[in-house]
């Protein structure tokens, strides 16, 4: 079967996703900013959407990961990995921002790059996917398309949710 693909430690583990749960729910943030699910990260809450993993990626998970890893050594794996999380959030921040100008791509571009390349240097076993490799076209999207926001796709991504909600019972024209 040839060489199978060795996993290496996910990037946080229970405690940290329960210190995220944590401070999710003992922070205040602004009335505009939705909080997200409760319960993310586990079987009962399923798969984020696009809009749940932006403010949950933004804001939830940066802030509690500064705080437990942000004074550890440089050199240690966490602080490595918390370095990395940072130019990915820095990237996804920039590329959805309300205005975009040529600074911004360039600086979407540089934090893509540097999170994947340190992405490939953390777990280097790991194969990218296809959103990751899509981040790199952001700053030309960015250039060619405008604010990102006027182009995204949470709309059909709600829609797509609302309809995997309908119970069909696999049976295509039948009523349910």
């Amino acid at each position: 079967m040839g060489d199978r693909l060795k996993f290496a430690k996910p990037p946080i583990g229970a405690d940290e996703l329960q210190e995220i749960r944590s401070d999710r729910e003992n922070s205040i943030f602004p009335s505009w900013l939705p909080k997200g699910p409760a319960n993310f990260g586990s079987a009962a809450h399923g798969t984020l959407s696009a809009n749940e993993a932006r403010t949950t990626g933004l804001y939830h998970v940066p802030l509690t990961l500064i705080r437990l890893w942000g004074r550890l050594p440089n050199n240690t794996t966490q602080r490595e990995r918390l370095k990395n999380l940072l130019h990915l959030v820095e990237a996804v921040d920039l590329a959805t921002r309300h205005s975009t100008f040529r600074e911004r791509w360039l600086a979407v571009g540089h934090h893509a790059h540097t999170y994947l390349s340190l992405l490939k240097k953390l777990f280097p076993t790991i194969l990218g996917t296809p959103n990751e490799h899509l981040i790199l076209h952001q700053p030309e999207l960015l250039s060619r398309f405008g604010p990102s926001r006027g182009w995204w796709s949470f709309v059909p991504e709600r829609f797509n949710g609302f309809i995997q909600q309908i119970p069909s019972n696999h049976m295509i024209g039948a009523l349910v």
